[in-house]
């Protein structure tokens, strides 16, 4: 994709993906609808905004690759190439293993049903703070400041 010819507004957006990812969990099932490099699956992820895109050459694996590129029937199985990359991805790997029978699945985190809802995203990108004491002097029930 071109970027710049792309929208301002769009540009924009698109710098503002790091704010949500981090709550968006995927869960590996076969592992075919899930990005190895760019999604939120592993403890590390997106891995390639974690590790160099050196480590994707290293592995020998493609930039495109899906989750089910590391795995073998219902286990997790990493390129044999000895590197520290490797050893330290292998090591935060999820406690779960894959099922190759199930898709993958998607989990919105701050919501307590996994669904995303506008107002759980604004919930959790808006910051709270406990109400001061005096603002009963300043403030009254329709919030209007007098």
């Amino acid at each position: 994709m071109n970027w710049s010819t792309c929208s301002w507004n769009w540009r924009k957006l698109i710098h503002l993906r790091p704010i949500p990812h981090p709550l968006i969990q995927y869960f590996i099932g076969n592992g075919s609808r899930t990005s190895l490099w760019f999604d939120n699956w592993h403890s590390d992820s997106p891995l390639l905004w974690k590790w160099s895109p050196r480590v994707v050459y290293d592995f020998g694996l493609r930039l495109k690759a899906a989750v089910n590129a590391i795995v073998l029937g219902d286990s997790w199985s990493w390129p044999t190439a000895l590197s520290i990359e490797l050893v330290k991805i292998r090591s935060r790997m999820p406690s779960y293993n894959p099922n190759s029978i199930i898709e993958d699945s998607i989990q919105w985190i701050p919501s307590s049903n996994g669904i995303y809802s506008a107002s759980s995203a604004l919930a959790s990108l808006r910051a709270s703070y406990p109400l001061v004491p005096l603002f009963k002097l300043v403030g009254f029930p329709q919030n209007i400041l007098r």
